[in-house]
């Protein structure tokens, strides 16, 4: 039932596996691929994807709704996957004008809640069009995390 030379995802993402690929990127998720991303997330040391969504918290609704559909998940368990393997969203808008231009509105952290993950805000823009600034400090965990990468999280107003 394929098409000679075809590779699905689920190769690709097992041949990156297997060549202990340290970061994956999983494209656009719209459908399936979905399932696609949860293993990548689960099995590299760092991963990335898109979705489009009006907002950082419309993006955890969307993935939820997508596991529940392609996979078959229960609500419960689409929300403990988003909140256990994805940590930041950053929120891309586009605006119309002087060259249809993209700008970050938020940068998110993934914080558990009791039902529902909450995309709690650390960088947000204060008007459209402008550029995001420092809203809310990250959590411990995710201070030390941008620390261990490199990040100066004194421009956030963190301390270690």
């Amino acid at each position: 039932g394929t098409q000679i030379g075809e590779v699905s995802m689920s190769e690709l993402l097992t041949g990156a596996l297997r060549a202990d690929a340290q970061r994956i990127i999983v494209g656009e998720v719209r459908g399936d691929e979905v399932i696609t991303m949860f293993l990548a997330m689960a099995g590299a040391a760092g991963s990335m994807t898109t979705i489009h969504a009006k907002t950082a918290q419309d993006a955890i609704s969307k993935l939820a709704d997508l596991q529940q559909k392609f996979i078959g998940t229960s609500p419960a368990f689409a929300y403990r996957q988003i909140q256990d393997h994805i940590q930041i969203i950053v929120q891309l808008s586009t605006f119309r004008g002087k060259g249809h231009k993209r700008h970050v509105t938020e940068i998110c952290e993934v914080i558990p809640g009791e039902s529902v993950p909450t995309a709690a805000q650390i960088f947000a823009s204060p008007a459209r069009g402008q550029t995001a600034v420092p809203v809310e400090q990250p959590t411990q965990d995710m201070l030390e995390a941008l620390a261990d990468s490199g990040y100066d999280v004194s421009r956030i107003g963190g301390r270690l």
